[in-house]
């Protein structure tokens, strides 16, 4: 990385990872990403172009030395985009699911992981192995591996609530043990969490909002979210002299109206009309309430959780603590589902390590996605959509489109049934 010019800037800030382990997690993504999509970060993260990776990774507890070589994470899905579907070409293939509605990143990952999840059930039936399963002797089901982790890692702060800078005390990051081993991640819980707040807006869901608008009015939301940055703290910190007005201005605003929720930037209320896709901060809340496994295969696996989440750009410790699992924490246990706490992490490894001109903004206008899962024969799938927002994606049978995903699920039910 070389150092910026005199009217250039870095196209992500520095910041200090939270442990060796996050930035091992986040290597492993980029490399895997490199050697499954050859040269697709470097001409998409040119200029001020910008897009998001997330990968879901596995990693098993080392029972004897040399435990850095066990527990090398594996990365078992990736996903790569920042775009969805409106809402009208939602309704349209609701019943057919025969498109992929939401090509954010993270959930193109999980997606992908469920081709996993399922190729490992099918061992799991065929040979008795696993890399990460095993059936559970008394309820029969598929579960995690003792000492089997899974770990989900996003370049940036997912979309929605997790974006919303408020409702957060200024306490200082927990101490984190100076002398772990890079494969091994801090116990940092989050404890209960006060939810006074909830009539703005605190624990409410949100859509991705769907203006229809044109590709200049795209841009302007992407930047309103950029306009604020995160110190190598985790610390709101402005990006410019109009920023740091802004910032001040918030910090000097009495509190919203009741009648009137907060929502981040680029998602509105779900049955305010703007969208009817949930922002990636609540899909993400809801597997760890009930698991990365999918309804569809709730009959044949016991829950799967993740044991850490690592963050990219504009991570904020009790953001996403609020966003990700403890504005649920009401939400009573129900059998073998109840809410998980995934230890949050910052990486300080950058997705985008170039330059770009000082006053340059961001850009989310590249409109191709792409999802991998381990054991994809034929490598890497492509989406493409519209500049603006995906309208149509290409493949309209990919993979990891609903009706593929469900039938392929409805096989593996049917065979490790009968077994």
């Amino acid at each position: 990385m070389s150092e910026p010019a005199k009217n250039e800037r870095y196209a992500e800030k520095d910041r200090t990872a939270t442990c060796a382990f996050a930035d091992v997690v986040a290597r492993a993504a980029r490399e895997a990403c490199e050697a499954q999509c050859p040269g697709f970060l470097d001409a998409t993260l040119h200029s001020t172009e910008q897009t998001v990776l997330a990968a879901i990774l596995l990693t098993h507890e080392a029972a004897s030395p040399p435990q850095e070589t066990q527990n090398e994470p594996k990365v078992l899905s990736l996903g790569i985009g920042t775009k969805f579907v409106r809402q009208y070409v939602k309704e349209a293939d609701k019943v057919h699911g025969c498109r992929v509605h939401d090509a954010h990143a993270e959930v193109l990952a999980r997606r992908a992981f469920l081709q996993v999840v399922m190729r490992e059930i099918a061992k799991l039936h065929r040979d008795g192995t696993s890399d990460f399963l095993i059936t559970d002797p008394e309820t029969h089901r598929a579960r995690l591996a003792p000492g089997a982790h899974l770990h989900l890692y996003t370049s940036s702060t997912p979309c929605g609530n997790s974006s919303v800078r408020r409702w957060a005390s200024g306490k200082p990051e927990p101490p984190v043990p100076t002398d772990l081993a890079a494969h091994v991640w801090p116990q940092l819980p989050h404890g209960t969490m006060s939810l006074a707040s909830r009539a703005e807006g605190q624990i409410a869901a949100s859509v991705k909002r769907d203006l229809q608008t044109t590709e200049d009015e795209e841009e302007a939301n992407h930047k309103a979210e950029d306009s604020t940055t995160e110190s190598a703290n985790g610390n709101e910190v402005a990006t410019t002299t109009a920023d740091a007005e802004s910032v001040h201005m918030k910090k000097k605003k009495s509190k919203p109206s009741k009648s009137k929720p907060v929502f981040a930037s680029g998602t509105a209320e779900p049955d305010s009309g703007q969208g009817n896709i949930l922002s990636c901060s609540d899909k993400i809340a809801m597997w760890n309430l009930v698991g990365l496994q999918s309804k569809w295969l709730v009959d044949i696996v016991e829950p799967l959780y993740l044991s850490t989440l690592v963050v990219g750009r504009k991570f904020s410790r009790r953001h996403l603590e609020r966003a990700m699992c403890c504005r649920l924490q009401e939400v009573p246990a129900c059998g073998p589902y109840r809410l998980h706490h995934p230890v949050l992490l910052r990486t300080s490894v950058k997705l985008n390590s170039g330059n770009v001109a000082q006053d340059a903004e961001a850009a989310f206008s590249n409109n191709i996605a792409v999802h991998w899962a381990r054991g994809d024969i034929d490598g890497a799938s492509y989406l493409r959509g519209s500049k603006s927002r995906i309208e149509h994606l290409q493949e309209s049978s990919s993979r990891v489109a609903a009706t593929k995903l469900f039938a392929r699920a409805f096989r593996c039910c049917r065979t490790y049934l009968r077994k």
